[in-house]
């Protein structure tokens, strides 16, 4: 039965046909326009991400540059070692980084001692863009040092400041202090160019080594390597200077997605990215294709399941790819906390590397000023005792012949010559304290050290100093109660003290209070003096004090405030000699208007066991010996003579060595009186030679010269230091003729002393 349709029906089926085809149609559009929006909010996170990351990339080429930079700074970059140790093979890991360099600075005036340190020219580019030796400039920037060295061999003595564009990076990175990017570059070694850019970083080393540190990085790589496998094309353009790279975008057939752009400041340089999809990116994430409407009008619900559950799976893929690119960016931060952290430990190395040479520094100051110091009192020494072995054989001639005067006289007559005599004897005695005094700061006197009585001898200087100074200087002892025993010479201790407190005086003229205060203390051998227990005296005034600068030369030798006539600056350089020679330590502390206190370190002894008296020494006796006496000072040899002829004795006289071979020999000798110090042979040998003919002679040495017992081969022989009087000549050689004889054998091994 054919079917029958009629009119109203056929327009009701057009009606419903035509209905349904513009519904079709609008849905169609109206889901292509979704599906755009859609890709284009896509393409618009992926490009985000990837100006992310290669933001990231740049930042991780900063930092590089910032941390070689500390590196720098900590080291002194003057070998391939160092330079090597700084970079630690950074451009192994990074693909885009073609060079890692070194630049120092070089003035016109260093040009040639640099080129000829390094051993290779400081070159530039010619227009031909062949290497030639660089033209005169006033500073260079020469690449001394490079890595990778190998491929860059070109590079290594290339002057960056011979280009604008290097030379406009160079100059701003001096300038800002900061790391700046140059202007697109070409590789120095290489055909391209606009491809590579120059990362500066300005480095001022401690030892003020000015220089530059740079890293070349090629954008294409570095481009390359952000947009690998994301079917996303990438261009970056210079502002001031043109495109690093320029990538065509293809046909885009589909959709019309827009590209994506941005701006990224790199080192003082402004670079416009742009970001478009490449067509392998569009082909997929285009739009099923909806051509087929017939199609759509019968399969629109299943079409619109499909297009929901593709809706879902996109927004599915959408929340991992964020996911994704959220830890990405977390690992990035984290990577920059890394890198920060390590630089700010390098950082703190350096700068403890940086105190740890100018404490270092400041140690060799002190180290060279105690040496110069050292220089000054050995120099001082060497004057002093020449000086007193000289003017102490004049000053046996002088009290000697004073004294012998003097027992001439008879009592009771000639009293004003009496008078004169005495007055030369006491005069004399004053020059051999002053010879002494001269020693003492020189630290070459002979001291005899023992255990004092360190609350006893105090007692005595106080009560001395109330008799040395005026009534209006108040004195205190303090700490004598308990009894303190130090290793000191008694009699040069109580002259440091005594001129501590004449000092003190001098310091009071309108009087106040001098406290002497004795204590004890135990030092741990930090400071100068070694571990152990000491003894301390404090000498305090409440007078008017000192500035820093006379207390830092209080010590020198002769340094005096007073004026002249007043002083001969020999005191409290004597006091220092005295005390360092004992083994102790003397310090000040003053200020202006709050007066002084100087203390003294002396080393502790144990109290000595109580002895029986000691007998009052007897007229020596004599028995008519004979004695060999040289002497090389005549006036000296003179006195001697005279002393021993008039003692009984028989006298054979002799200016030095050979002369008393002459008159000795053949003749029997009891004693050999011989002065240490002579032209030709010395005492000691000469009692040597003599002991070898005659063991049984005994000897006796006399000397002018501070340190001349050391000199007599570990106490060998009795020896008798000048000045002396006739009456300690007489009894020394008496001493020396009574006791025991030397063996012929016994100068050859063991050198026991005679007693």
């Amino acid at each position: 039965m054919p079917l029958i349709v009629d009119k109203t029906a056929r327009r009701a089926v057009l009606a419903v046909l035509f209905a349904g085809a513009l519904s079709a149609t609008a849905g169609y559009w109206l889901l292509v326009s979704e599906i755009s929006a859609q890709t284009q909010a896509e393409f618009d996170i992926a490009a985000r991400a990837r100006f992310a990351a290669l933001r990231s990339a740049v930042e991780v080429q900063l930092e590089r540059v910032r941390l070689m930079r500390g590196f720098m700074q900590a080291l002194r970059v003057d070998d391939e070692g160092t330079f090597d140790r700084a970079v630690a093979g950074t451009s192994s890991r990074d693909v885009a980084l073609r060079a890692l360099e070194w630049a120092p600075e070089v003035t016109a005036s260093e040009r040639a001692d640099f080129e000829a340190r390094v051993g290779f020219p400081i070159t530039e580019r010619d227009a031909t863009g062949a290497m030639v030796r660089a033209g005169e400039r006033a500073r260079y920037f020469p690449v001394t040092f490079i890595d990778p060295q190998r491929s860059n061999e070109q590079a290594v003595g290339f002057d960056v400041l011979s280009e604008a564009r290097r030379a406009e990076a160079v100059e701003r990175a001096l300038r800002t202090g900061r790391i700046a990017a140059s202007a697109p570059i070409s590789l120095v070694q290489g055909a391209r160019s606009n491809g590579s850019v120059r990362l500066v970083g300005l480095v001022e080393t401690p030892t003020r080594l000015r220089g530059l540190v740079a890293a070349v990085v090629e954008v294409d790589a570095l481009a390359a390597a952000v947009t690998d496998d994301w079917g996303i094309e990438l261009s970056i353009t210079d502002r001031g200077a043109g495109a690093f790279s320029s990538v065509e975008t293809g046909r885009r057939s589909g959709h019309a997605v827009q590209p994506w752009q941005d701006t990224l400041d790199v080192g003082g340089r402004t670079w416009s990215v742009t970001l478009r999809p490449s067509s392998g990116w569009l082909s997929r994430h285009r739009a099923t294709r909806l051509w087929v409407v017939p199609l759509l009008i019968l399969t629109l619900v299943v079409s619109t399941a499909f297009f929901i559950l593709r809706i879902r799976h996109r927004a599915r893929r959408l929340e991992a790819e964020a996911g994704r690119r959220r830890a990405v960016e977390q690992a990035l931060r984290e990577l920059n906390g890394t890198l920060e952290k390590r630089v700010a430990e390098r950082t703190e190395e350096a700068r403890r590397e940086h105190a740890e040479l100018v404490r270092a520094r400041q140690h060799l100051e002190e180290g060279a000023r105690q040496l110069r110091q050292a220089q000054k009192m050995e120099a001082f020494g060497q004057l002093a005792g020449g000086i007193a072995h000289d003017f102490n054989n004049m000053l046996v001639a002088v009290i000697g012949t004073a004294d012998m005067a003097l027992s001439d006289l008879p009592d009771g007559e000639h009293e004003g010559l009496r008078e004169d005599l005495e007055e030369i004897k006491r005069v004399g005695q004053l020059a051999a304290d002053l010879t002494r005094q001269l020693l003492a700061f020189s630290r070459q006197q002979a001291l005899a050290p023992r255990p004092v009585d360190v609350s006893s001898l105090l007692r005595d200087v106080g009560g001395m100093s109330r008799r040395l100074l005026d009534a209006s200087v108040n004195v205190h002892v303090e700490g004598i109660a308990e009894q303190r025993w130090a290793l000191m010479d008694p009699t040069q201790l109580e002259q440091v003290l005594v001129n501590l407190v004449l000092n003190a005086r001098d310091a009071m003229p309108a009087g106040g209070d001098l406290r002497l205060v004795a204590g004890a203390v135990d030092l741990d051998g930090e400071g100068e003096l070694p571990a152990g227990a000491y003894v301390t005296i404090a000498v305090r005034d409440t007078g008017e004090g000192m500035p820093a600068e006379v207390v830092e030369r209080i010590f020198e030798p002769f340094y005096t405030t007073k004026g002249v006539g007043h002083g001969t600056g020999l005191g409290l350089s004597t006091c220092l000699g005295i005390i360092t020679q004992s083994g102790g330590s003397i310090a000040v502390e003053s200020a202006p208007g709050e007066g002084s206190c100087f203390t003294l370190h002396l080393p502790a002894a144990a109290a000595p066991a109580p002895s029986d008296p000691v007998p009052q020494p007897s007229p020596p006796s004599c028995g008519g010996e004979t004695i060999l006496l040289v002497e090389d000072e005549a006036p000296v040899r003179a006195l001697m003579s005279r002393v021993l002829r008039g003692a009984g004795y028989a006298v054979l006289e002799a200016r030095d060595a050979l002369d008393s071979s002459l008159i000795g020999a053949g003749r029997r000798i009891d004693l050999l009186l011989t002065d240490l110090s002579m032209p030709g042979m010395n005492g000691v040998d000469l009692a040597l030679r003599l002991n070898e003919e005659q063991p049984d002679v005994r000897v006796l040495v006399v000397s002018g010269h501070p340190q001349a017992d050391s000199r007599l081969g570990q106490g060998r022989y009795p020896f008798l230091p000048k000045p002396f009087t006739p009456s300690t000549l007489l009894r020394a050689v008496r001493e020396a003729l009574d006791g025991e004889s030397i063996s012929a054998g016994s100068h050859r091994g063991d050198r026991r002393s005679t007693p």
